[in-house]
């Protein structure tokens, strides 16, 4: 993500569902999932 950040380069990051356990739990914490724009 650094590189990407460092490029000044969009990137979406994906999980797939149960293999993370921990990553689920923290991305259903977060209030503007869903949301369209540019996140910092």
């Amino acid at each position: 993500m650094e590189n990407c950040k460092d490029y000044g380069w969009d990137y979406l990051l994906r999980f797939k569902d149960g293999s993370i356990l921990s990553i689920a739990e923290e991305y259903e914490a977060i209030p503007e999932k869903g949301k369209i724009g540019k996140a910092e």
